[in-house]
C-alpha cells in the first residue's frame, strides 16, 4: 500500500475492515439494529476512519466500530451484498488511537428534546409513523412516544432543554395534550415531592376515570365509549387509559345493564332489576325462590331403591360385632351411599316456572367489570303476600261484606288470659334449654330469611356497628364472601314458605340448629370503633371488649386481613409505614423506606409486607 493515500478517502469494501484493538471505545451499550436500519434507509453519513495493517490489503477500523458492526450485520442479513464498499478516510497506523480517543470524547451526543423535534418535522412532511420507525430501526411505539413528547407546551421543553426538568417528569406531563395544564400543575407543584412523575400525573389525570381499573369502563369497553364519542386520554409512557367522559359512561353503563335486565326478564321472571353497584346487605333483604322436586325417573327410582337396600344391610352390619377396619369401611361405603342419594336429589331439584313470576333477578357489576345475575330472589312484600293468597281461605276482614263478629272476651279480660299464657310459657321454656334452643331458632331464622317477625318469641338481633360507614368494599373481603358463601348454602337448604319453617326446624339436629343460630346472631358481633381514641368512640363497647371473643374463638386477623396499599398502607404516615416494614423485617429493610417519597415508600412497604401476616395493633390479640 502506498503512503500517498493517508489522509484520502477511499472506496474500500466492508470485507477488508477488521476491528482495531486501539479503538478507545471498548464498551457497547445500545444494540446495532437501529444503526442498521438507520444506515440501510439513508447509507452511510458518516465515513469509517481506517489504518493499514502492514501493506496486507486490510484495514483496521479505528474509529467508526458500531457502523462497521451495523454494517456486517446487514451483510449478513443480506441486506446488502457481500461486495459491499464503503468511504473511509485514511489515517496513519501511529495515529489510530489519537484519532479514535479525539473522536470519540469530542463527540456532544444530541439533546433528546432535538430528537423528538427532527421526528416530528419528518412526521410533519407527511411520512408514515411506520415509516419513520422502519428507517431508525425503533418502534412505532417509540416514534409516537418521541412526537409525544415534542408536543409538550414550549415552556415545558424550554426548561427540559435547561436541566430543571427531567425527561421523566416530561413524561408524565405528557399525559395530556393541553399545554396550558401542563403549565398549571408544574407551576402548582412548589414542593420537590410534587413534581414526582407519580404526583404530576395524578395532577392532570385528577377527575378522570382509570380504564384498567374502573368496573364501568370495563364492562363498556373503551372502543364502544370512543364510538359514542367519549374523550380518551392515552398515556403512551405507561400505557395507561383514561376516560374523561364521566356522564356518558354511566348513560352506556346503565343501557348496557338495561339491556342484560330485559334478557333476564324474558327468563319468566316477575321482575328484573339492574345496579352499577351493590353490596351484600341488599341481598340480605330478599328471601330465596327454593326449587322444586320433579319426580324421580325410573331409573332414578330404581337406584334409590338399591341404595336404600345398601344402607340398611350395612347399618345391619354395624349392629354385629365386626373389626375395626371393617367398620371403618362400613362407615365409608354409607358415606358414599348418602353422597350418592344427595346427588340423585339434587338432580330433581328444577324451576318452578309458575313460581318465577313471584320472584325475580338482580343484576349486579362486579369490581371485575362482569355481571353477576342473583336469580330466583323474592322480596319481603311479595312475601307476605305469597302467605296471604295460601291463606286467602279465611274470612277477610277487612272487606265491606265481611261481617264484624263480637269478640269472645273483654279487652281486659284478653289481656288477663294471654299474660297468664305467656307466664307459663315463659316457665316451662326455662325448664327446656333443648326446646328453647328451637324457639330461638326458628326465630331468629324467620327473621334472617325470611323478614317475618310472627313469633312468640319477641327477640331480634340488632346490627349497630352499621359497617358500611367504614368505607371500602367489605363485601369483597375474605370475611365478607365467607359470610355470603354461608348464608348462600343455608337458605338452600330452608323451606320456600316461613309457614313451613317451624317444623322443619323442629325436625333438625342440635348441630344444625346451633349452625343457623350462628348465623344469625353473627351480625350483632360489633367491635368496631368510631373515634381513635376510645375514650371519645360512639360505641358503649370499645374494641377491647371484643378480645374474650376473639380469644375463644381462636381468632387471629392474619388469617383474615392483609395490609395493602388501599386498605391500609395509603392512610398512614410514613413514619408508621417504616414502623410496619422494621417490625416485620427489621431494620435493614426498613432504612430503605427512609429516602423514598410518600408514593414510593407505600409501594415498598406494602411489597416488603407481602405475605408476613404482620398487623396493625388495632388488629391484634391482647
Amino acid at each position: 500500500m502506498q503512503k500517498n493515500i493517508v489522509g484520502t478517502i477511499q472506496s474500500l469494501p466492508v470485507s477488508a475492515l477488521v476491528l482495531s484493538p486501539r479503538n478507545v471505545r471498548r464498551t457497547n451499550r445500545n444494540p446495532i439494529e437501529g444503526l442498521a436500519a438507520a444506515i440501510k434507509a439513508q447509507g452511510l453519513i458518516h465515513n469509517l476512519t481506517v489504518a493499514p495493517i502492514n501493506g496486507s490489503g486490510k484495514f483496521e477500523v479505528v474509529a467508526g466500530g458500531r457502523r462497521w458492526r451495523a454494517l456486517r450485520h446487514l451483510i449478513k442479513t443480506k441486506a446488502l451484498p457481500k461486495t459491499h464498499k464503503v468511504d473511509c478516510k485514511i489515517v496513519a497506523a501511529e495515529m489510530a488511537e489519537e484519532v479514535s480517543l479525539s473522536e470519540n470524547v469530542s463527540r456532544e451526543d444530541m439533546h433528546p428534546a432535538d430528537q423528538f423535534d427532527a421526528f416530528k418535522a419528518l412526521l410533519d412532511k407527511g411520512l408514515p409513523v411506520e415509516d419513520v420507525a422502519a428507517r431508525f430501526g425503533v418502534t412505532p411505539l417509540v416514534v409516537k412516544q418521541r412526537l409525544k413528547l415534542a408536543n409538550v407546551s414550549p415552556a415545558i421543553v424550554a426548561l427540559f432543554r435547561e436541566d430543571k426538568i427531567t425527561l421523566e417528569q416530561m413524561m408524565s406531563l405528557a399525559v395530556t395534550d393541553d399545554h396550558a395544564a401542563q403549565e398549571r400543575v408544574w407551576n402548582a407543584a412548589r414542593q420537590p415531592w410534587l413534581r414526582e412523575p407519580r404526583e404530576l400525573r395524578s395532577a392532570l389525570t385528577e377527575g378522570d376515570i382509570d380504564a384498567k381499573r374502573d368496573r364501568r369502563a370495563k364492562y363498556v369497553g373503551i372502543e364502544a365509549y370512543e364510538k359514542a364519542g367519549g374523550v380518551v386520554r392515552r398515556d403512551l409512557f405507561s400505557e395507561d387509559v383514561y376516560l374523561s367522559d364521566v356522564a356518558l359512561l354511566d348513560r352506556l353503563t346503565e343501557e348496557k345493564l338495561a339491556r342484560a335486565a330485559a334478557r333476564v326478564r324474558k327468563e319468566g321472571w316477575g321482575w328484573a332489576e339492574y345496579r352499577a353497584q351493590s353490596d351484600y346487605s341488599e341481598l340480605h333483604a330478599f328471601g330465596r325462590l327454593a326449587p322444586t322436586l320433579r319426580k324421580p325417573t325410573k331409573k332414578e327410582q330404581g337406584e334409590l331403591a338399591a341404595l336404600d337396600k345398601k344402607q340398611s344391610l350395612l347399618e345391619q352390619e354395624l349392629e354385629q360385632e365386626i373389626t375395626e377396619e371393617r367398620e371403618r369401611e362400613v362407615n365409608d361405603e354409607l358415606q358414599l351411599v348418602t353422597e350418592r342419594r344427595a346427588e340423585i336429589e339434587q338432580a330433581r331439584e328444577v324451576d318452578d316456572v309458575d313460581a318465577r313470576t313471584r320472584a325475580g333477578a338482580l343484576i349486579v357489576l362486579g369490581h371485575d367489570g362482569a355481571v353477576h345475575i342473583e336469580r330466583g330472589l323474592v322480596r319481603a312484600e311479595d312475601r307476605k303476600a305469597m302467605r296471604a293468597q295460601q291463606s286467602s281461605g279465611q274470612p277477610d276482614t277487612g272487606s265491606p261484606e265481611a261481617k264484624a263478629e263480637k269478640p269472645e272476651f273483654s279487652d281486659a279480660l284478653t289481656r288477663r288470659l294471654t299474660a297468664e299464657r305467656s307466664l307459663a310459657l315463659r316457665a316451662s321454656l326455662a325448664a327446656q334449654p333443648v326446646h328453647a334452643l328451637t324457639a330461638l331458632t326458628h326465630a331468629l331464622v324467620l327473621a334472617a330469611f325470611y323478614d317475618d317477625r310472627s313469633t312468640a318469641l319477641d327477640i331480634a338481633v340488632r346490627d349497630e356497628a352499621h359497617l358500611q360507614r367504614a368505607g371500602g368494599n367489605l363485601d369483597e373481603t375474605k370475611a365478607g364472601q365467607t359470610l355470603h358463601a354461608l348464608r348462600t348454602e343455608l337458605q338452600s337448604t330452608l323451606p320456600n314458605d316461613a309457614a313451613d319453617l317451624w317444623a322443619w326446624i323442629v325436625e333438625q339436629n342440635q348441630a344444625t340448629q346451633l349452625k343457623c343460630l350462628a348465623y344469625c346472631i353473627a351480625p350483632s358481633v360489633n367491635a368496631m370503633q368510631d373515634r381513635a381514641s376510645s375514650m371519645h368512640t360512639y360505641t358503649q363497647r370499645p374494641i377491647a371488649s371484643s378480645h374474650a371473643l376473639a380469644a375463644l374463638l381462636g381468632v387471629d386477623m392474619a388469617d383474615w386481613w392483609e395490609a395493602t396499599s388501599e386498605n391500609y398502607f395509603g392512610s398512614v404516615s410514613k413514619a408508621k409505614l417504616i414502623e410496619a416494614v422494621r417490625e416485620a423485617k427489621g431494620d435493614e429493610a426498613s432504612t430503605r423506606l427512609e429516602k423514598l417519597k410518600k408514593g414510593d415508600a407505600v409501594v415498598a412497604a406494602a411489597t416488603a409486607l407481602d405475605g408476613t401476616r404482620w398487623l396493625p395493633s388495632l388488629l391484634r390479640q391482647r
